[in-house]
Protein backbone atom coordinates (compact mmCIF):
# COMPACT_ATOMS: atom_id res chain seq x y z
CA UNK A 1 0.00 0.00 0.00
CA UNK A 2 1.36 3.43 -0.92
CA UNK A 3 1.80 6.05 1.74
CA UNK A 4 3.21 9.55 1.94
CA UNK A 5 5.80 10.26 4.61
CA UNK A 6 5.80 13.97 5.48
CA UNK A 7 9.17 15.02 6.85
CA UNK A 8 9.82 18.24 8.74
CA UNK A 9 11.32 21.10 6.74
CA UNK A 10 14.80 21.73 8.08
CA UNK A 11 15.48 25.39 8.79
CA UNK A 12 18.49 27.05 7.20
CA UNK A 13 21.52 26.51 9.44
CA UNK A 14 22.75 29.72 10.92
CA UNK A 15 26.04 31.21 9.71
CA UNK A 16 28.78 30.30 12.12
CA UNK A 17 31.49 32.71 11.00
CA UNK A 18 31.86 36.30 9.91
CA UNK A 19 33.04 36.82 6.34
CA UNK A 20 36.56 37.76 7.46
CA UNK A 21 36.94 34.49 9.37
CA UNK A 22 36.13 32.26 6.40
CA UNK A 23 38.78 30.45 4.36
CA UNK A 24 39.67 32.30 1.13
CA UNK A 25 37.66 30.04 -1.18
CA UNK A 26 34.58 30.16 1.03
CA UNK A 27 34.81 33.92 1.36
CA UNK A 28 35.02 34.21 -2.42
CA UNK A 29 32.03 31.87 -2.82
CA UNK A 30 29.91 34.01 -0.50
CA UNK A 31 30.91 37.18 -2.35
CA UNK A 32 30.17 35.65 -5.75
CA UNK A 33 26.82 34.33 -4.57
CA UNK A 34 25.86 37.82 -3.41
CA UNK A 35 26.82 39.24 -6.81
CA UNK A 36 24.82 36.55 -8.63
CA UNK A 37 21.77 37.28 -6.48
CA UNK A 38 22.06 40.98 -7.26
CA UNK A 39 22.26 40.40 -11.03
CA UNK A 40 19.61 37.65 -11.27
CA UNK A 41 16.53 39.95 -10.94
CA UNK A 42 17.87 42.25 -13.68
CA UNK A 43 18.46 39.22 -15.89
CA UNK A 44 14.89 38.00 -15.31
CA UNK A 45 13.46 41.42 -16.20
CA UNK A 46 15.63 41.57 -19.31
CA UNK A 47 14.44 38.11 -20.45
CA UNK A 48 10.81 39.06 -19.92
CA UNK A 49 11.27 42.30 -21.87
CA UNK A 50 13.02 40.44 -24.70
CA UNK A 51 10.29 37.78 -24.88
CA UNK A 52 7.58 40.46 -24.95
CA UNK A 53 9.38 42.31 -27.76
CA UNK A 54 9.71 39.12 -29.82
CA UNK A 55 6.04 38.28 -29.25
CA UNK A 56 5.04 41.74 -30.47
CA UNK A 57 7.41 41.39 -33.41
CA UNK A 58 5.85 38.15 -34.64
CA UNK A 59 2.35 39.57 -34.16
CA UNK A 60 3.16 42.68 -36.22
CA UNK A 61 5.43 41.12 -38.85
CA UNK A 62 4.55 42.39 -42.32
CA UNK A 63 3.55 39.66 -44.74
CA UNK A 64 5.94 38.56 -47.42
CA UNK A 65 5.47 40.46 -50.69
CA UNK A 66 3.41 38.55 -53.24
CA UNK A 67 6.37 38.75 -55.63
CA UNK A 68 8.18 36.20 -53.41
CA UNK A 69 5.56 33.50 -54.02
CA UNK A 70 7.33 30.65 -55.80
CA UNK A 71 6.63 29.89 -59.46
CA UNK A 72 7.58 26.64 -61.23
CA UNK A 73 9.96 28.43 -63.61
CA UNK A 74 11.70 30.49 -60.89
CA UNK A 75 15.51 30.30 -60.74
CA UNK A 76 15.36 29.41 -57.02
CA UNK A 77 14.02 26.66 -54.80
CA UNK A 78 11.23 27.15 -52.29
CA UNK A 79 10.33 26.89 -48.62
CA UNK A 80 6.95 25.60 -47.43
CA UNK A 81 4.82 27.64 -45.03
CA UNK A 82 1.97 25.72 -43.42
CA UNK A 83 -1.22 27.81 -43.42
CA UNK A 84 -4.45 27.06 -41.53
CA UNK A 85 -7.51 27.12 -43.74
CA UNK A 86 -10.73 28.65 -42.40
CA UNK A 87 -13.59 26.16 -42.42
CA UNK A 88 -17.11 26.32 -41.04
CA UNK A 89 -16.96 23.26 -38.79
CA UNK A 90 -14.44 23.47 -35.91
CA UNK A 91 -13.49 19.79 -36.28
CA UNK A 92 -12.65 20.15 -39.94
CA UNK A 93 -9.48 22.16 -39.55
CA UNK A 94 -7.26 21.89 -42.60
CA UNK A 95 -3.76 23.04 -43.50
CA UNK A 96 -2.10 23.67 -46.81
CA UNK A 97 1.42 24.50 -47.83
CA UNK A 98 2.23 27.91 -49.25
CA UNK A 99 5.40 28.00 -51.32
CA UNK A 100 7.80 30.92 -50.96
CA UNK A 101 11.05 31.49 -52.82
CA UNK A 102 13.92 30.57 -50.53
CA UNK A 103 15.70 33.66 -49.17
CA UNK A 104 19.14 32.03 -49.32
CA UNK A 105 18.70 31.22 -53.00
CA UNK A 106 17.58 34.77 -53.78
CA UNK A 107 20.72 36.07 -52.10
CA UNK A 108 22.80 34.00 -54.52
CA UNK A 109 21.25 35.96 -57.41
CA UNK A 110 22.47 39.28 -56.03
CA UNK A 111 25.07 41.19 -58.01
CA UNK A 112 25.62 38.71 -60.85
CA UNK A 113 23.90 37.85 -64.13
CA UNK A 114 21.48 34.94 -64.20
CA UNK A 115 22.87 32.07 -66.25
CA UNK A 116 21.29 28.98 -67.77
CA UNK A 117 22.52 25.83 -69.49
CA UNK A 118 21.78 25.30 -73.18
CA UNK A 119 22.07 21.82 -74.67
CA UNK A 120 24.54 21.69 -77.56
CA UNK A 121 24.62 17.92 -78.16
CA UNK A 122 22.91 15.86 -80.83
CA UNK A 123 19.36 14.53 -80.81
CA UNK A 124 20.71 11.07 -80.05
CA UNK A 125 22.70 12.39 -77.09
CA UNK A 126 19.62 14.25 -75.83
CA UNK A 127 17.69 10.96 -75.74
CA UNK A 128 20.27 9.33 -73.45
CA UNK A 129 19.46 9.66 -69.74
CA UNK A 130 23.06 10.26 -68.74
CA UNK A 131 23.12 13.50 -70.74
CA UNK A 132 20.78 15.22 -68.26
CA UNK A 133 22.62 14.63 -65.01
CA UNK A 134 23.23 17.72 -62.89
CA UNK A 135 24.68 18.23 -59.42
CA UNK A 136 23.03 20.00 -56.49
CA UNK A 137 24.29 23.37 -57.77
CA UNK A 138 22.55 22.80 -61.11
CA UNK A 139 25.76 22.21 -63.01
CA UNK A 140 26.13 19.29 -65.45
CA UNK A 141 28.17 16.39 -64.14
CA UNK A 142 31.64 15.95 -65.65
CA UNK A 143 30.63 13.02 -67.87
CA UNK A 144 28.08 15.15 -69.71
CA UNK A 145 29.54 18.66 -69.29
CA UNK A 146 30.60 18.76 -72.96
CA UNK A 147 26.92 18.58 -73.98
CA UNK A 148 25.99 21.84 -72.29
CA UNK A 149 26.97 25.50 -72.64
CA UNK A 150 26.37 28.16 -69.98
CA UNK A 151 24.78 31.33 -71.37
CA UNK A 152 23.18 34.42 -69.86
CA UNK A 153 19.44 34.05 -69.24
CA UNK A 154 18.08 37.40 -70.37
CA UNK A 155 14.44 36.33 -70.02
CA UNK A 156 14.87 35.05 -66.47
CA UNK A 157 16.95 38.06 -65.38
CA UNK A 158 13.88 40.29 -64.95
CA UNK A 159 12.36 37.75 -62.55
CA UNK A 160 15.66 37.44 -60.65
CA UNK A 161 15.83 41.23 -60.27
CA UNK A 162 12.22 41.30 -59.10
CA UNK A 163 12.96 38.68 -56.42
CA UNK A 164 16.00 40.55 -55.11
CA UNK A 165 14.11 43.87 -54.97
CA UNK A 166 11.09 42.30 -53.21
CA UNK A 167 13.32 40.58 -50.65
CA UNK A 168 15.15 43.85 -49.97
CA UNK A 169 11.88 45.71 -49.37
CA UNK A 170 10.60 43.04 -47.01
CA UNK A 171 13.84 42.79 -45.05
CA UNK A 172 13.92 46.58 -44.70
CA UNK A 173 10.40 46.50 -43.24
CA UNK A 174 11.44 43.77 -40.81
CA UNK A 175 14.53 45.70 -39.70
CA UNK A 176 12.45 48.84 -39.14
CA UNK A 177 9.99 46.90 -36.98
CA UNK A 178 12.84 45.35 -34.99
CA UNK A 179 14.27 48.81 -34.31
CA UNK A 180 10.87 50.15 -33.33
CA UNK A 181 10.31 47.33 -30.85
CA UNK A 182 13.96 47.37 -29.69
CA UNK A 183 14.19 43.62 -30.29
CA UNK A 184 17.94 43.48 -30.89
CA UNK A 185 18.70 45.91 -28.07
CA UNK A 186 16.69 43.91 -25.54
CA UNK A 187 18.16 40.64 -26.82
CA UNK A 188 21.68 41.99 -26.38
CA UNK A 189 20.87 43.17 -22.85
CA UNK A 190 19.60 39.76 -21.73
CA UNK A 191 22.51 37.96 -23.43
CA UNK A 192 25.05 40.21 -21.73
CA UNK A 193 23.52 39.66 -18.30
CA UNK A 194 23.47 35.92 -18.91
CA UNK A 195 27.15 36.02 -19.84
CA UNK A 196 27.86 37.94 -16.62
CA UNK A 197 26.02 35.28 -14.61
CA UNK A 198 27.72 32.47 -16.47
CA UNK A 199 31.16 33.96 -15.79
CA UNK A 200 30.36 34.03 -12.06
CA UNK A 201 29.04 30.46 -12.16
CA UNK A 202 32.29 29.33 -13.77
CA UNK A 203 34.34 31.05 -11.08
CA UNK A 204 32.30 29.34 -8.38
CA UNK A 205 32.89 25.95 -10.02
CA UNK A 206 36.62 26.47 -9.58
CA UNK A 207 36.32 27.04 -5.82
CA UNK A 208 36.06 24.35 -3.15
CA UNK A 209 33.82 24.96 -0.16
CA UNK A 210 35.19 23.90 3.22
CA UNK A 211 32.66 25.62 5.45
CA UNK A 212 28.89 25.65 5.82
CA UNK A 213 28.76 29.19 4.46
CA UNK A 214 30.56 28.19 1.27
CA UNK A 215 28.22 25.25 0.69
CA UNK A 216 25.20 27.46 1.34
CA UNK A 217 26.49 29.99 -1.19
CA UNK A 218 26.70 27.31 -3.88
CA UNK A 219 23.24 25.99 -2.99
CA UNK A 220 21.66 29.45 -3.20
CA UNK A 221 23.14 30.08 -6.63
CA UNK A 222 22.05 26.65 -7.82
CA UNK A 223 18.46 27.14 -6.64
CA UNK A 224 17.83 30.81 -7.36
CA UNK A 225 19.97 31.43 -10.44
CA UNK A 226 20.79 28.24 -12.33
CA UNK A 227 17.48 26.54 -11.48
CA UNK A 228 15.72 29.92 -11.50
CA UNK A 229 13.69 28.85 -8.47
CA UNK A 230 12.22 25.85 -10.30
CA UNK A 231 14.16 22.67 -9.44
CA UNK A 232 11.31 20.44 -10.56
CA UNK A 233 11.68 21.73 -14.11
CA UNK A 234 15.47 21.40 -14.10
CA UNK A 235 15.47 17.85 -12.77
CA UNK A 236 12.61 16.82 -15.01
CA UNK A 237 10.08 16.34 -12.20
CA UNK A 238 11.61 12.94 -11.55
CA UNK A 239 10.38 11.21 -8.39
CA UNK A 240 13.43 8.99 -7.99
CA UNK A 241 15.33 8.98 -4.75
CA UNK A 242 18.40 10.89 -5.94
CA UNK A 243 16.29 13.76 -7.30
CA UNK A 244 14.30 13.93 -4.04
CA UNK A 245 17.53 13.99 -2.03
CA UNK A 246 18.89 16.83 -4.17
CA UNK A 247 15.69 18.80 -3.57
CA UNK A 248 15.92 18.14 0.13
CA UNK A 249 19.60 19.07 0.42
CA UNK A 250 19.15 22.35 -1.42
CA UNK A 251 16.10 23.17 0.70
CA UNK A 252 18.03 22.41 3.89
CA UNK A 253 20.89 24.67 2.87
CA UNK A 254 18.86 27.58 1.50
CA UNK A 255 15.67 27.55 3.54
CA UNK A 256 13.63 27.41 0.34
CA UNK A 257 10.29 25.53 0.57
CA UNK A 258 10.70 21.81 0.08
CA UNK A 259 8.97 20.58 -3.05
CA UNK A 260 6.34 17.86 -2.54
CA UNK A 261 8.54 15.59 -4.63
CA UNK A 262 11.24 15.81 -2.01
CA UNK A 263 8.81 14.75 0.72
CA UNK A 264 7.16 11.85 -1.07
CA UNK A 265 8.18 8.31 -0.32
CA UNK A 266 6.95 4.81 -0.87
CA UNK A 267 6.48 2.20 1.79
Amino acid sequence: MNSVAVLPIVATPSIAHSLDQLPPDDRRLVELAARVESVQPAYQRACEASEAAWEAYYEQMPERPSELAWRPDDPVTYDVEQVDLKVEHPYQAQRRGRLWCLDADIEKLRGKPLMRWDFVGTDEEWERDESHRFDKDRRPLPQCAHLWREVQDHEGQARADELVAALDRWQLDLEELRRELRVDELDKRSEQLHEDLRAMWQKMLQLRASSLEGVQAKARVLYRSIWNGDPRDQLGGCGCTDARLIYGLIADLTGEPVERLALEGRA
